[in-house]
């Protein structure tokens, strides 16, 4: 080994070359081309290797060496099978099978393709299946709402939409609803008012009437607890609850109007908060 002037060894490289191409002998190249027009009529690696009595490793290898020859192009089973599907459906084709809402499974049928030529086609011609699928959705949920507008002579409320016996219409409405958010965000991208609730006015009263009811009774136990409060003088949460069995809840509510109202006024100990009349 040479030393250069530092002292370090010096080595000496030779050119690669490239090997000079292998030419195959004739019985190679028979056996080559025989191969390929097997593959060619019967369509699989199995199938050559079962009629040659080979492995269908071999046949592969037969396959590979005669396309590094330059005797044949070579394609696998899905190569071909993805050429042939490319000659027969087009990008549009494909797009427009999807926007009519026809599923992978039927839309294999249709073309007499496998399921991975079609992912194969999806992947080629770059196609977003959710975009147009998501798409066809919009579109036929738009058209089983105007039939329902058009058979009622009006945009129908959610009440009207969830019918009895109008499955139909109650699953329009679920789907609606799921697309665009809810019905009042669909209602707004289109300009649609909300409808008006559609109550007897029998009904508009009762709940009137329930309201003031439910006021009464607040109101009378209001005046209870502000009459216990005065009567005590000085009372905490504990004996309220105690006294009149009310949730905690209501006695907070009870308690905030009373000190609103300046009727009562609320200290604070270390441990707990009490309650007694303003006066005092």
């Amino acid at each position: 080994m040479q030393m250069d002037i530092f002292g370090a060894s010096k080595r000496s490289y030779t050119r690669h070359k490239e090997p000079t191409p292998r030419v195959p002998t004739p019985e190679h190249k028979e056996k080559m081309l025989e191969v390929k027009m097997l593959y060619d009529k019967l369509g699989t690696l199995q199938k050559v290797a079962s009629h040659m009595g080979i492995t269908r490793e071999r046949v592969r290898q037969h396959l590979e060496k005669g396309e590094s020859y330059g005797l044949f192009k070579y394609q696998t089973t899905r190569e071909r099978n993805l050429s042939e599907a490319l000659k027969k459906i087009s990008r549009q084709d494909f797009i427009t099978c999807i926007k009519n809402g026809e599923n992978k499974f039927s839309i294999c049928e249709k073309f007499n393709i496998d399921m991975n030529v079609y992912f194969k086609l999806v992947k080629y011609y770059e196609i977003d299946t959710q975009d147009y699928m998501l798409e066809y959705r919009y579109k036929k949920y738009l058209i089983r709402y105007s039939d329902i507008v058009e058979e009622l002579g009006h945009h129908p409320s959610v009440t009207e939409m969830q019918k009895k016996g109008r499955n139909d219409w109650r699953y329009t409405q679920k789907a609606i609803a799921r697309l665009w958010g809810s019905m009042d965000k669909f209602r707004q991208e289109y300009g649609i008012e909300k409808p008006a609730y559609a109550l007897h006015l029998n009904t508009i009263n009762a709940f009137r009437e329930s309201i003031k009811r439910r006021q009464a009774i607040k109101q009378e136990k209001i005046e209870k607890l502000k009459d216990f409060i005065k009567s005590r003088k000085i009372v905490n949460f504990k004996m309220i609850m105690d006294e009149f069995g009310y949730s905690p809840v209501s006695i907070s509510s009870y308690l905030a109007v009373l000190r609103k109202v300046n009727e009562i006024k609320m200290i604070r100990d270390k441990k707990s908060f009490y309650y007694l009349p303003k006066d005092n």
